[in-house]
């Protein structure tokens, strides 16, 4: 039987040990008005964008 990767599981896991870090270099004007004495909740859920919005490019 195929293994099934998990690609998604190592990138949540970084972001989670380093949200500070990562917030502070991608947002760095929002980064001091974030209350980070407040825990964070990780959410488990993917966005799935539908396909009817998708609009096909004529190149």
């Amino acid at each position: 039987m195929a293994r099934k990767h998990d690609f998604d599981g190592a990138w949540k896991s970084i972001l989670e040990a380093f949200e500070e870090e990562i917030i502070e270099l991608l947002f760095p004007e929002i980064y001091e008005e974030i209350a980070w004495e407040k825990e964070t909740e990780s959410l488990d859920n993917v966005l799935y964008f539908p396909q009817a919005h998708l609009v096909p490019l004529n190149l």
